[in-house]
């Protein structure tokens, strides 16, 4: 776990507000933020956070929605920084009522924007993804590329983004959004492929690798996301910019289940080529996500430091815990050991 500053910037006293601080990320970083000092108050509406992600005892935990002003009237004049992690992030969900993610990751993110804008907060760090880009034309995706999301959740993401970008440039506000690729790690939430192989392969059973494989992804650990989100504090030059965070390096499918499937013996790696919706397969399924970092790196002086073959024990030591203490949120949906 993260547990040294990664800027000079003293949190120490200050007041920051964590969105979905009881989530995968945002329980990450409320722990980082609680241990330098800073009085942490975390909004989060239970649907996917639990209390038991977090390490660190927060100054406040907020049950509701972030974008209730009646909440933030009690929370913002006192708030310095806003870290919003919050977001609705079921493909399925989005592809099949666009309208809940216009609301949940756009309408309530500039309600938040306005609110901060309203009461001078001064930082305001977005979670965005790399789902904004969609298919990608050249490899590795970076900034400059022309964004092309093909799921609703990518095109609610982008027009966030967007918006912190126009707060920055119309209001001064310092707003950086951060677009991560697969976030790995302690506390990840269920869903996507590397928890779903995991769980499968402890319950011995084989890894259904979709089509050829050879479908690639940018797997970055959430410590170095948390890194990234505390070196953007300090950062002028990204202030109303959009930066990767990812590693550069893309992983595929089919050497992800090898990776999994080596640690266990009894446990198969097959092929399978299920339509979009069967087997948990999403449509419009990407073929790459692999990101530039030289953004990154050049803005923040942030280079990745943790690599996926390294932290897979203890991945599959965390999910096992987990699993066995039911400290694990599977929607209904996701049951299925697919």
């Amino acid at each position: 776990m993260i547990g040294m500053p990664y800027s000079n910037e003293s949190f120490d006293g200050k007041n920051i507000l964590v969105t979905g601080g009881l989530g995968f990320i945002g329980s990450h970083v409320a722990d980082f933020l609680v241990r330098e000092g800073a009085k942490v108050t975390i909004v989060d509406d239970f649907s996917t956070g639990r209390k038991w992600n977090l390490s660190e005892k927060p100054s406040k935990i907020v049950k509701g929605d972030f974008a209730k002003e009646n909440v933030l009237k009690k929370i913002l004049p006192e708030t310095d920084i806003i870290f919003h992690q919050a977001a609705h992030l079921e493909i399925f969900e989005s592809v099949s009522d666009p309208i809940k993610e216009i609301d949940e990751n756009i309408i309530k993110t500039v309600r938040l924007l306005e609110m901060s804008r309203k009461h001078d907060i001064d930082k305001f760090i977005f979670a965005s993804s790399a789902c904004i880009y969609g298919q990608a034309n050249k490899l590795p995706q970076n900034e400059s590329d022309e964004p092309r999301p093909q799921w609703p959740y990518g095109v609610s993401k982008l027009a966030a983004e967007r918006y912190c970008i126009m707060y920055h440039e119309l209001y001064g506000m310092k707003t950086v959004s951060l677009r991560y690729g697969i976030v790995y790690g302690p506390r990840e939430w269920y869903g996507r492929v590397l928890p779903i192989f995991v769980r499968r392969a402890l319950a011995n059973k084989p890894l259904f690798v979709f089509g050829s494989g050879e479908q690639t992804r940018d797997f970055v650990h959430v410590d170095d996301v948390v890194k990234a989100n505390i070196l953007s504090l300090n950062a002028k030059k990204a202030w109303g910019e959009a930066i990767n965070v990812g590693t550069g390096n893309g992983v595929s499918v089919k050497n992800l289940a090898k990776m999994i499937s080596s640690k266990f013996a009894k446990v198969q790696v097959k092929p399978a080529d299920p339509k979009a919706g069967e087997m948990g397969r999403k449509p419009g399924e990407l073929k790459d996500m692999i990101l530039s970092t030289k953004k990154c790196e050049r803005v923040f002086d942030w280079k990745p430091a943790i690599k996926l073959n390294e932290k897979m024990d203890e991945y599959i030591e965390w999910f096992k815990d987990a699993s066995e203490n039911s400290r694990i949120v599977i929607p209904k949906n996701k049951g299925k050991l697919w």
